[in-house]
């Protein structure tokens, strides 16, 4: 490599990229597994090691408006990886990752985030990310998974401050044909004995419906061994209310 090249390199022209293929959702205690691909830049670079994280990941703003993200590295694990990364070369490297079962959600306005970095010495090291959200553990990170595939309402976010002792408090907004009648749906979800516990809160949004009964929020107590059958009678509350809504 020429001075020009070494130039380059230190600066991070023209060098490698990271990128990292990972599942977007997953449950506390279980495994990530994924893929680490490193394209090599415009010149050649000397790779000494690689690393692959979880992160806890916000945001911050300066006085002047700027904003920054921050993080926080949860889990760390080396893998392999030594010697020269030639310029236009590919290298696909797999990783799994074992997230511990008591791991908490992020709380809000946080996220997770996998990240991998390459190590450069005597340059700026290449590294990149992929957003992942963590669920709580199985029974109940499964329970949420299938509430937001199978009802259609985004989860948008989880509220470990207000949560109930030894529950998850998580925050759904409601799909586009509802935008119109309702605000959100709250979910407080237990599980003990093998019994799923639900509180749930539909937030109603202004209309006729609230001006005449004071009311935006309805609330309804779940419970059930089965994830299919919350579901359903989370869907049927839903029904209820948004269906005989007036606008």
């Amino acid at each position: 490599m020429g001075i020009l090249g070494n130039l380059g390199a230190s600066l991070g022209i023209g060098a490698m990229s990271v990128r990292i293929t990972a599942p977007s959702r997953i449950c506390a205690g279980e495994t990530i597994e994924g893929v680490i691909q490193i394209s090599g830049g415009k010149v050649d670079q000397q790779a000494s090691g690689l690393s692959v994280a979880l992160q806890l990941c916000w945001e911050t703003e300066d006085d002047e408006g700027r904003k920054q993200t921050r993080h926080s590295t949860l889990i760390e694990r080396r893998l392999a990886l030594s010697g020269l990364v030639a310029a236009d070369s590919l290298h696909e490297i797999a990783f799994s990752l074992t997230l511990p079962a008591a791991l908490a959600v992020a709380p809000k306005d946080h996220w997770h985030a996998v990240s991998a970095s390459v190590d450069i010495p005597s340059a700026i090291d290449a590294g990149g990310a992929s957003t992942v959200r963590v669920f709580p553990a199985r029974p109940m990170g499964a329970l949420l998974q299938a509430l937001t595939d199978e009802l259609g309402w985004p989860l948008s976010d989880f509220d470990p401050t207000h949560a109930p002792a030894g529950q998850v408090r998580a925050l759904f907004s409601p799909p586009a044909s509802l935008h119109a009648r309702v605000d959100r749906l709250r979910l407080d979800v237990g599980a003990s004995g093998g019994t799923f516990a639900v509180h749930a809160m539909l937030d109603l949004k202004e209309g006729l419906w609230r001006a005449l009964t004071k009311q935006d929020e309805r609330f309804i107590e779940v419970q059930g061994r089965e994830v299919s059958e919350i579901v359903n009678k989370i869907q049927t509350f839903i029904n209820k209310w948004t269906d005989s809504n007036p606008s």
